[in-house]
């Protein structure tokens, strides 16, 4: 998924009253009672895709922890405290090196397609991961995801608003990279950066309060992701876990 952290953490929040799309059948080429079918038009191969190269100082460990290096789909579950389970792919791809930065193409499917949007773009720079947008509204200043060192002990900080399906949102947290450790998950042990996430997320003015622990593997990004939200003396958790990875 890039594998963006703030589109997940705001992800989960808004899971809960989020119905599936209705699905509706595409006609098919069948012909009508007595009639022929219509010739299938064959289309033209597309042609094959240039190359991109990411330039050396992008490939730090903001990038490897976030899995970018990776064109894997990863597939993830999650789980809330009502046992209410909602499942999605995410996998990412570089489209285009400029005034040498990495444009990323996010492509999701599932409940995260449907709540998070289909195809969003991340940008890495020599200072580390940016989320520039969410759900194609701009974030005002970019987050820092990932920094490009990172490390047990690395802190960061970030503060910023946008709109989101009609609501406003306002953000203050604060981001530590606690230790490396082996995290097993239901698509494999791996060794992952714990990263630690407090403060807060104001929606439509409601302050709500947020505690989250985040396992990031190089090559993979995010396995897993523990989320407690406090809204008026009430604690509501989310569990995002990687099932596959392919």
């Amino acid at each position: 998924m890039t594998r963006t952290l703030l589109f997940l953490l705001f992800g989960s929040i808004l899971l809960v009253g989020c119905q599936p799309k209705e699905v509706v059948e595409k006609p098919t080429n069948q012909p009508e009672s007595g009639g022929a079918a219509n010739p299938i038009e064959s289309k033209p191969e597309e042609p094959p895709k240039p190359t991109v190269s990411l330039p050396a100082n992008l490939k730090h460990d903001g990038l490897l922890f976030f899995g970018l290096d990776s064109a894997k789909t990863v597939s993830y579950e999650v789980t809330d405290d009502a046992g209410d389970v909602r499942t999605g792919t995410q996998k990412s791809e570089l489209v285009e090196v400029k005034d040498g930065k990495g444009i990323y193409q996010v492509t999701r499917t599932g409940s995260f397609g449907e709540l998070l949007g289909e195809d969003q773009q991340v940008v890495v720079t020599d200072k580390g991961v940016l989320a520039t947008e969410i759900k194609g509204q701009k974030i005002d200043p970019p987050q820092m995801e990932m920094p490009a060192e990172l490390k047990p002990g690395t802190t960061w900080s970030v503060a910023n608003k946008f709109t989101l399906d009609g609501r406003k949102f306002e953000q203050k947290n604060t981001y530590k990279a606690i230790k490396v450790e082996q995290v097993k998950t239901k698509a494999g042990s791996y060794e992952c950066m714990l990263i630690e996430i407090k403060g807060s997320v104001s929606i439509d003015g409601q302050k709500m309060d947020l505690q989250t622990k985040a396992w990031f593997s190089k090559s993979i990004g995010e396995v897993k992701i523990e989320m407690t939200t406090k809204v008026g003396g009430k604690d509501r958790k989310f569990v995002i876990e990687a099932v596959s990875v392919s």
